[in-house]
């Protein structure tokens, strides 16, 4: 293996490291505490995880994590999936957040109903910082799925290890009834 095949399959590797970094890092931005609001009821305020005010956050988290776990497997059709899975997501994370910070109220509203039993909040809720990494996170997405699609080219085609070979018992078989397995209209490599 020459020296310039092996850099390029190692950048598989920082590429699919990299990708499940930015999954993780996207589901632990989701759990903290997004918005503080407080019910009609002035009762104590309610805090609202990202999670909550924001659920697509954590299932992109999900799908990006079994994106980077394919990126090492897959072959150039399957990169490219990878690809627009990082592109998509990561843009579904931004404009969620960004939708958070323009509109708090309506992020905490079912939270605040749920725990006051009563709808309407009393003042303007208050946003973390959680929401303004998040939405870094999802353009970090879409950067990482640019840049996928660009080393992506260079990278030598997989190998068909985990590919399944045929079962030559079968062949045996075919033989066995009277067919021959070299004729694909015999109907033995079915």
């Amino acid at each position: 293996m020459s020296a310039a095949s092996s850099s390029r399959g190692r950048g598989r590797g920082r590429w699919v490291l990299v990708v499940l970094a930015l999954g993780l890092v996207t589901a632990g931005l989701s759990a903290p505490t997004w918005v503080v609001a407080t019910g009609v009821s002035a009762s104590a305020p309610v805090a609202v995880t990202g999670t909550t005010a924001a659920p697509q956050v954590l299932a992109v988290a999900l799908m990006v994590l079994a994106a980077g776990a394919a990126l090492a497997l897959v072959g150039r059709a399957g990169r490219w999936v990878v690809v627009l899975v990082l592109a998509a997501g990561g843009a579904l994370v931004a404009v969620t957040a960004v939708g958070v910070l323009v509109d708090p109220a309506g992020a905490a509203a079912d939270a605040v109903a749920r725990s006051t039993g009563l709808t309407g909040l009393a003042g303007a809720p208050r946003t973390s910082v959680w929401p303004w990494l998040t939405a870094v996170a999802g353009a970090g997405l879409v950067v990482c799925g640019a840049g996928l699609a660009r080393a992506g080219r260079r990278w030598p085609a997989t190998t068909r290890r985990h590919e399944r070979e045929p079962d030559e018992r079968s062949d045996w078989d075919a033989l066995s009834q009277g067919r021959d397995p070299s004729d694909p209209h015999d109907g033995a490599l079915d």
